[in-house]
């Protein structure tokens, strides 16, 4: 059985340039490649339209899924980029399939900086990033639900389940190799404690894939820019409370709470529960994939997850209102 981020189409140089050179001829020249995803591959490339020098990238489906991830970023972002703190990514060129690639592709002007996968981020910095990822997350599940899903954002099929989240913990624990192994039994244990599902039926705008990867860090370290808005949808904020736990320690949660406002205790053992997700998740695919930063914070993601249990500490601090 093959793991869930093997292209179905993957794209190569050739084949990049040859579908921009083909649909966007003023756009042609070399592109280098930029990241590749589970869903995407990324392409970067320079040109100059008109004379104005630009900085492309060229988002390619690997896979079908990748396809209508794509069309959601395409019709929600250029409305969404007006009403959050940071920047975010939106599409201006859209590719076309063809004989040679059977998708549609997007291109959109590169932002500036660095992913966090990428930074090296120490405790400080980290730290330092609270506050601004808890302004972020509060503009962004304040967005109106009803003018979101106008928009065209879709519901969340994950729903906070709970149980689909242990299976997926327990896959991608039993691939974990290496200095991580000897976490391995706290992971059995969070599954076997696991929280229940959300039963509320809440929902607030997501991104639904906050992690490391997807944040751009300007040369200060801090956020200038939230990217791969894919899964953007309609659903349980825990889903992107999740960052929370896995990105930042735990004294950093104060000032995150601060900015963002009120967490109850469920939402925040269910967000701690996908923040282990993401660990051992990131930890099998950065292994599989020879990506040695992505693993390395996979790993972070899993420690600060495990090691950062809910506590009375930070029951006080889901108690704190939002800051005028």
């Amino acid at each position: 059985m093959g793991q869930p981020w093997e292209a179905e189409h993957p794209v190569n140089q050739a084949l990049a340039e040859a579908l921009v050179a083909e649909q966007f001829p003023a756009l042609a020249g070399p592109l280098t490649r930029l990241g590749q995803g589970w869903d995407n591959d990324m392409w970067r490339g320079e040109a100059a339209p008109g004379g104005e020098a630009i900085t492309i990238g060229w988002r390619f489906p690997r896979r079908k899924m990748g396809v209508e991830l794509l069309a959601v970023e395409a019709s929600v972002l250029p409305a969404l980029a007006r009403l959050l703190p940071v920047s975010i990514p939106t599409p201006e060129w859209r590719g076309a399939p063809s004989p040679a690639f059977p998708y549609p592709f997007l291109g959109y002007r590169l932002l500036p900086g660095v992913t966090g996968d990428r930074a090296a981020l120490t405790d400080a910095e980290r730290l330092a990033l609270a506050p601004a990822l808890g302004r972020f997350l509060r503009a962004l599940h304040d967005v109106d639900v009803e003018h979101a899903a106008a928009l065209g954002v879709p519901g969340d099929t994950f729903r906070g389940d709970m149980p689909l989240a242990a299976t997926i913990i327990q896959r991608h624990a039993a691939q974990v190799t290496g200095r991580w192994t000897d976490r391995l039994p706290a992971v059995r244990a969070a599954v076997a404690a696991a929280p229940p599902s959300d039963t509320t039926g809440r929902r607030v705008l997501l991104h639904g894939d906050l992690y490391a990867r997807h944040l751009l860090l300007d040369d200060e370290r801090a956020i200038c820019g939230v990217i791969d808005w894919g899964d953007v949808s309609l659903g349980d904020p825990c889903k992107d409370l999740s960052i929370l736990f896995s990105l930042l320690p735990a004294a950093a949660r104060p000032a995150f709470l601060d900015a963002y406002g009120v967490v109850d205790d469920a939402t925040a053992r269910r967000a701690r529960f996908i923040a282990i997700k993401y660990g051992v998740a990131l930890l099998a695919y950065g292994a599989d994939v020879g990506d040695l930063p992505l693993t390395a914070e996979g790993g972070r993601a899993l420690d600060n997850a495990l090691d950062n249990a809910l506590d009375s500490a930070l029951d006080s601090a889901l108690d704190r209102p939002i800051s005028d």
